[in-house]
């Protein structure tokens, strides 16, 4: 027992060491001073850029889109079946808020960077070292992935020299250096579930496959708005579709299971974040306590009212939604006439809310603990994704076919609580143009992924919608990051820290 705590602690403080000598290496190569000599100093490494990459895990927090109501410095309170949210909050306080969501993400890049470059010395023929690395370049696809989607154009950065002088690259650069990196993936990494050197945890041919059809489907948007792109997401998607059993994917049938504690692997997730020692322990639900993993308490409101009225009817909205876990029913947001910025809604049922000494939310996947209170799972991207990115590919392609139907169809006949794999009356109907299919595929996204990190604000930039989103809310509901129709405004600017360390970011 002494022996497994303390292979615990040596565990942590690699992991621990490797993170903070990647956090500096963005400034001060020098101190980065951990070799990697063989394959367990590869693994330990590999660990230490998923505790970076984890960095994204607020994501969700940090995203105005038209699904939830954000905003810092809220104060909350329960009432009833209800949360009430009174929002606080300094219009020009952002930049640690762009802070948060660029560094972590440029950190992961680092090590990965870091890696690369330390890794030559190992036998580059090793399978197992193929896979190591195969993770390492899906790590840094993503982490790019997200980079252009949140801050447009971005520095690439493929080395750890350090250089304040690197320019912004395009939009095009950028999507062709992701492509790479997932491609890379693809031909590194094992080639399924079953193979994964951490099975359902770490990822695999099709993970990569999954994102590489995703990141098709946001080059085909703007700022690109490269059509052609919409076929070669549709086919790259069919790939993992029609190999899901092969890959070890498919629907969960029951959604509330996703968020229920007891599933914290399971098929549907294409790639999560997972405590520390879910990649460093064989037991992965014996693993390294740490706090880095976790996110802050959710100090916000969950629903946005005009969306949560419109939200269809259902068994989806009832486990989305904290609608009926006491006696008292609401079917409807209630907006306060005097005062609309308070608004009453039950809260996302995704997110856990309980009393401890406030009043805190934390999403609903983390709810299953240990008896330390240690949380555990964030899903980023699931298979339900892929399916409904093959729908709409297909439908903006203009060929629509009977899998693209099937696709939505399984969405839309698991949120109504039937057997996803039979016809059923809240099928699609087939009379629908590509264009209103495609319209149709959209919202289905917002309802299936409502309150998720790859969800809403993403879909509503690349159709070009997020000047809409005033129309979307009520008055007062939301913290509105300033949009204007210059469509440059739809990203967020990069830290100011970082372009006066680099003249050209600004």
């Amino acid at each position: 027992m002494k022996l497994s705590i303390m292979k615990k602690l040596i565990v942590l403080f690699v992991i621990a060491l490797f993170s903070w000598s990647c956090d500096d290496m963005i400034k001060e190569d020098e101190l980065n001073k951990l070799s990697i000599n063989n394959k367990g100093d590869l693994e330990f490494a590999v660990a230490g850029l998923y505790h970076q990459f984890a960095g994204i895990k607020n994501m969700q927090l940090l995203n105005n889109r038209d699904d939830l109501t954000l905003a810092y410095g809220h104060s909350m309170s329960s009432s009833g079946s209800v949360v009430t949210c009174t929002k606080s909050y300094n219009d020009n306080n952002y930049e640690g808020v762009y802070l948060s969501m660029y560094k972590p993400l440029y950190q992961s890049i680092a090590c990965a960077n870091d890696i690369f470059k330390k890794v030559q010395k190992l036998d580059q023929n090793s399978i197992a070292i193929k896979h190591l690395l195969g993770e390492v370049y899906f790590i840094r696809a993503y982490s790019y992935f997200w980079l252009v989607r949140l801050f447009g154009k971005i520095p690439i950065i493929d080395n750890v020299d350090v250089d304040y002088t690197v320019p912004k690259a395009s939009y095009l650069e950028s999507y062709i250096f992701i492509e790479s990196d997932f491609q890379r993936a693809i031909s590194l990494l094992p080639a399924s579930n079953y193979d994964a050197r951490k099975r359902q945890i770490t990822p695999h041919r099709g993970t990569a496959k999954a994102l590489l059809a995703e990141v098709y489907l946001s080059w085909a948007g703007y700022p690109i708005k490269d059509a052609a792109m919409y076929v070669k997401s549709a086919a790259m998607a069919k790939e993992v579709i029609d190999s899901a059993g092969f890959f070890g994917f498919g629907l969960m049938d029951d959604m509330a299971n996703l968020w229920d504690g007891e599933h914290p692997t399971n098929e549907e997730s294409v790639f999560s974040i997972y405590n520390a020692g879910f990649y460093e322990n064989e037991n992965p639900n014996s693993y390294v306590q740490t706090d880095n993993y976790f996110p802050s308490p959710f100090m916000g409101c969950e629903p946005a009212v005009q969306f949560y009225n419109s939200f269809p009817n259902n068994y989806r909205k009832d486990v989305t939604y904290t609608r009926h876990r006491i006696n008292i029913y609401r079917p409807d947001c209630i907006v306060d006439s005097l005062n609309p910025v308070n608004t009453y809604c039950p809260p996302v049922e995704k997110f856990d809310y309980w009393v401890d000494s406030i009043d805190i939310c934390y999403p609903m996947e983390f709810r299953k603990m240990n008896g330390s209170g240690d949380l555990k799972t964030i899903n980023l991207f699931r298979y339900a994704h892929t399916l409904l990115t093959y729908a709409e590919a297909k439908a903006r392609s203009g060929s629509l076919d009977f899998l693209a139907f099937e696709a939505i169809n399984q969405i839309r006949r698991r949120a109504n609580k039937v057997d996803v794999h039979s016809a059923s009356i809240y099928d699609i109907s087939q009379d629908l143009s590509n264009e209103q299919f495609a319209d149709s595929v959209v919202w289905e996204k917002a309802w299936e992924f409502c309150a998720e990190p790859e969800s809403r604000w993403f879909d509503l930039l690349r159709l070009e919608k997020l000047g809409d989103l005033k129309e979307m809310r009520i008055k007062g509901d939301g913290n509105t990051i300033p949009i204007t129709m210059d469509m440059e405004t739809y990203f967020f600017p990069i830290p100011k820290e970082e372009q006066m360390l680099n003249l050209n970011l600004q």
